[in-house]
């Protein structure tokens, strides 16, 4: 998570921060959830200060049945809630001006985006691991210059791997969407049967809208 400072040079807001020219901008933040850091402005009276909070990209990533959660969770990938401090302040903006016309307390509040999970079995015979995924991305708006990190329209064809707990993962902003379709391999006798967990609708194409919880979701073969 980042948050950025300009002094006497705006005000801007979510639609005009120069984002494509931070030489204008001062850096006051770079930590993650686990890691609050707080930093001081010192300013003359009256002058405006612009805060801008940036947030991270979201992933996605194939594994080969791995089991441990905790280490595929990175702190550093977050997305931005809003802004508490002084009364007046604007909440859900990425991006506020503030005129300092007295000593202001705001504080930028991030989380951790949410950890969804794919996995696959055949439940009738455990040595076989079923077919294969579809993977597309639909992600949610980010905080930060327009275009930048954007998987939006990303999509990994063939997902096949090992069958396990977890054969595919990502970490996405609340509000991205992602459809996994289950895709039968050629000629093996395996057949897509259903999908089991949360937040799976549609099948063989499973759409999952992501929100501030994680997501787990297994596709089973026959």
């Amino acid at each position: 998570m980042t948050v950025w400072s300009i002094v006497d040079d705006g005000p801007f807001d979510r639609d005009t921060a120069p984002y494509d020219d931070f030489n204008r901008a001062s850096k006051i933040v770079q930590a993650s959830p686990v890691d609050p850091f707080t930093a001081d402005i010192i300013v003359a009276t009256g002058k405006t200060v612009t805060l801008i909070a940036m947030e991270d990209t979201g992933f996605t990533a194939g594994v080969s049945n791995f089991t441990d959660l905790d280490n595929l969770r990175s702190p550093f990938r977050v997305y931005f809630v809003g802004w508490e401090g002084d009364d007046g302040v604007p909440m859900g903006e990425g991006v506020i001006s503030l005129v300092m016309d007295s000593n202001r307390s705001v504080r930028a509040v991030f989380d951790q985006m949410p950890l969804l999970t794919w996995g696959k079995i055949n439940e009738t015979d455990a040595s076989r691991s079923g077919g294969c995924f579809d993977i597309e991305v639909q992600a949610a708006l980010l905080l930060g210059r327009p275009g930048d990190s954007d998987i939006s329209g990303s999509s990994s064809a063939g997902q096949c791997g090992i069958g396990g707990e977890i054969v595919f993962f990502g970490q996405l902003k609340p509000g991205s969407v992602v459809t996994v379709t289950a895709t039968d391999i050629s000629g093996d006798g395996q057949m897509f049967d259903r999908w089991q967990g949360s937040g799976c609708g549609g099948s063989p194409a499973c759409r999952i809208q992501v929100t501030e919880q994680d997501a787990s979701t297994t596709a089973i073969w026959r």
